[in-house]
């Protein structure tokens, strides 16, 4: 079966490409619509982002179709949907023959977004504006018990891979979890604090290929990772214009909006002048997120790139695996009792890099092999992370070269699993590479130098000893 891809537009069409020619194949048109009513305009406390774009949405558009704001297609690429921003419809097309099977019709306002069941590509859900989310059969064109309501507009959704559980992102910066089956909601994560200040929310939604991990984003400058189940944030990355971004440590959630130090100009920033001082306001729109096959990293879309992340599941802080035992201050008491692989293990356990450091540190270069062979191979990778970043940054190469060559001869088979270490890793060493080659040549051409004036300063000395003696 040829592989394509499906794209919609506010032109009011579907295309359909052949990724083996690389061109458009068939080109599906929604049908022509009169404007009768605007889309229902946000209330409240809704962002600045949201209501430009209703007022964008309620723009006259002159195409020949309804302008389309969602896409889906079923897992067998039989069908595809498109939800449209008016009139509140859903499209129905055969990819075979292009031809417009059904309308499904229903919702109060654009549809935001659409999704088919894994487990039964027949049931699709459709996301809207007029808060609810709608189960339909589409070879029926009928809809599934009642809508799912939300407290706001639904923004994104995604089903959990084996389809028990649909995922559902408002305008009101929160995820809904839902046994849709029971239509009954599971859990509800509250992502304010982790979006920080500006009514800002997300619009993109991915699960884990295991279902215990959901990846969001959107109208923010962050890419959260959380745990479903627990209802907690597991990590923060930023999206930056730079090459690659560290995640955000839990500590810094609360300051992390107010961080200046990055000054490079953000994809979908704008900059604005006031009283004669520049105030920046980054507004890093995140258009799709999606994870790997095996969730080891994931993508994240922004307007004029595609970024890759690393996520090194053992990297992050594991309270459940730390006692009340495990404290700093032990570890302090430990390096002072002469107890370095007791130190070295108890800081990996509280993730803290500066405190690992210093274990590291105050380790003896003979006693590396042996203190590495007696850290668990989960410890690897974010081991070799941070020591990738010292051999960045310190002058001590030697000696951090030194555990990373103990940790790949160790731990070689475990890392291989985690390529994001192995690649910053790779980074650490040519940047080395970069930095020392030209110093190393410049010392190789002074002690040849130096030797050749040597060697003529002897020639010139030993005839003016035979002469004298001539």
């Amino acid at each position: 079966k040829n592989a394509f891809l499906a794209s919609a537009s506010a032109d009011g069409t579907v295309r359909l490409y052949d990724l083996a020619r690389y061109r458009c194949f068939r080109i599906l048109q929604a049908p022509s619509y009169i404007r009768t009513a605007k889309a229902t305009a946000p209330t409240g406390n809704a962002s600045a982002q949201l209501k430009a774009m209703h007022t964008k949405m309620n723009k006259d558009h002159d195409t020949p179709g309804a302008p389309l704001s969602s896409l889906a297609l079923d897992p067998d690429g039989e069908i595809v949907c498109a939800g449209s921003r008016e009139p509140f419809e859903i499209y129905v097309w055969a990819t075979r023959t292009g031809k417009l099977l059904d309308t499904l019709a229903g919702h109060e306002g654009p549809i935001s977004c659409l999704a088919f069941d894994p487990r039964d590509p027949s049931t699709l859900a459709s996301g809207s504006w007029d808060n609810t989310v709608r189960l339909w059969r589409v070879y029926r064109n009928e809809q599934i018990d009642e809508p799912l309501t939300h407290p706001a507009h639904v923004l994104a959704l995604a089903y959990r891979p084996d389809g028990h559980r649909l995922c559902i992102a408002c305008a009101d910066a929160a995820i809904h979890v839902w046994d849709q089956a029971e239509a009954r909601l599971i859990a509800v994560i509250d992502a304010k604090p982790d979006l920080g200040i500006g009514g800002k929310f997300f619009d993109a939604l991915a699960y884990s290929v295991d279902g215990k991990r959901i990846l969001a984003g959107g109208i923010s400058r962050f890419v959260c990772l959380y745990a479903v189940e627990q209802k907690v944030l597991l990590a923060k990355f930023a999206v930056t214009g730079r090459s690659s971004s560290d995640n955000i440590d839990e500590k810094e959630r609360a300051t992390a909006e107010d961080d200046q130090d990055d000054a490079d100009e953000l994809p979908g920033a704008k900059r604005f002048k006031l009283a004669g001082q520049a105030l920046r306001a980054t507004e890093a729109n995140v258009n799709a997120v999606a994870f790997s096959p095996t969730g080891r990293s994931f993508v994240a879309v922004i307007p004029s790139a595609i970024l890759v992340f690393g996520i090194p599941e053992e990297s992050r802080f594991a309270p459940f695996e730390v006692d009340e035992s495990v404290t700093p201050l032990a570890v302090a008491d430990a390096l002072k009792a002469s107890e370095p692989a007791k130190a070295l293990a108890m800081a990996l356990q509280l993730a803290d890099d500066n405190l690992t450091d210093a274990v590291l540190k105050h380790a003896c270069i003979d006693d590396i092999a042996l203190l590495v062979a007696g850290i668990p191979a989960k410890r690897a990778a974010p081991l070799v992370t941070l020591i990738s970043d010292r051999i960045e940054r310190s002058p001590h190469l030697e000696f951090y070269l030194e555990w990373l060559l103990a940790l790949l001869r160790t731990h070689a088979e475990h890392l291989r699993e985690d390529p994001a270490a192995v690649r910053t890793a790779q980074r650490a060493l040519l940047g080395a590479q970069r930095t020392l080659t030209p110093l190393l040549e410049d010392n190789t051409f002074a002690f040849s130098y130096l030797g050749s004036v040597a060697a003529s300063s002897n020639n010139g000395r030993s005839n003016t000893t035979t002469t004298a003696v001539v």
